[in-house]
């Protein structure tokens, strides 16, 4: 129960019960009724709740669903962008081969080229360009390639001239081929030999008031009484243009250029002439004309 006032509240004089229970000021007659003792109400009583078993074993698959189907998309989406880089770059791809087939260099008709009987490789495109002008049949080939001299490897057969010299030791220019199973190719050879070097590092070509730069190696040997110095080097596309040129000119000569002196030599008719049936010899092969019929 509350507190039961013992004084009034608005003038402070006693208070006095009166036969109802309620409490009146003895001087200004306020009236202060009883006051029922308040009992603070108890809330509810509320039980929480546990999931059960089946709920959790429900929630656990529904989450193993959720995760694999995200994996399953991510699958998907991996192999969406693996096949769009493949494309792009199948893309680049042909562009470049495109592209590379689109050359100035590569004309749109190459002589002989119709009468292959290989399929002819980009490469060997750009060296039958620079062949163009060499004139070769199947008829004129076979006898070329019958009267060449002919030396054999495990790999490849070697192809020269019947005039080109077999000794380093003599003064000469002059192309062999090599053919193996998977490419033919020009070899251009020059041999200077003299009582003592040049140490030889450059030769130029002048052929019909132009000149040519070559790119070279010299080996340097020395026997009895006697030095020599050759170089041996492939061709490309700009090599076989300048023997081309070689073979055909009026007169043609070589500036041997070394560090202890330079020479000029005259290339010799037959020189340029066998030359010339090497350079058809290595058309003909390009263009397959060693095939059988």
């Amino acid at each position: 129960m509350a507190n039961t006032p013992a004084h009034c509240q608005n003038c402070g004089a006693d208070l006095q019960a009166d036969p109802a229970g309620a409490l009146r000021c003895t001087y200004c007659g306020t009236v202060y009724a009883p006051q029922a003792l308040q009992t603070p109400a108890s809330g509810p009583n509320i039980a929480s709740e546990t999931p059960s078993s089946l709920d959790k074993d429900n929630n656990a698959d529904w989450i193993v669903a959720v995760i694999g189907f995200l994996i399953l998309i991510g699958m998907v989406i991996a192999k969406i962008s693996t096949s769009r880089q493949e494309g792009e770059a199948a893309l680049v791809q042909d562009s470049i081969r495109t592209a590379a087939y689109n050359r100035d260099t590569i004309p749109q008709v190459i002589d002989g080229l119709a009468t292959a009987r290989v399929e002819v490789s980009l490469h060997d495109r750009e060296i039958l360009q620079a062949l163009n002008p060499v004139k070769i049949d199947i008829a004129g080939f076979r006898k070329l390639y019958r009267n060449a001299r002919k030396e054999k490897s495990p790999v490849e057969i070697y192809l020269h001239d019947k005039t080109s010299p077999k000794s380093e030791k003599v003064n000469a220019c002059y192309v062999y081929l090599t053919k193996g199973s998977a490419e033919t190719s020009a070899w251009f050879t020059l041999q200077y030999a003299a009582e003592k070097w040049l140490l030889l590092n450059d030769a130029t070509f002048l052929f019909d008031g132009k000149t040519y730069e070559y790119p070279v190696h010299f080996e340097h040997h020395r026997g009895h009484h006697q030095t020599w110095e050759t170089s041996d080097q492939g061709t490309a596309s700009e090599q076989i243009k300048a023997l081309v040129n070689i073979a055909a000119a009026k007169k043609a000569q070589i500036k041997y250029i070394g560090e202890l002196g330079t020479i000029i030599a005259d290339i010799m008719p037959n020189q340029q002439a066998a030359l010339q049936r090497q350079l058809q010899l290595y058309k003909g092969l390009l263009l397959g004309y060693d095939q059988p019929d």
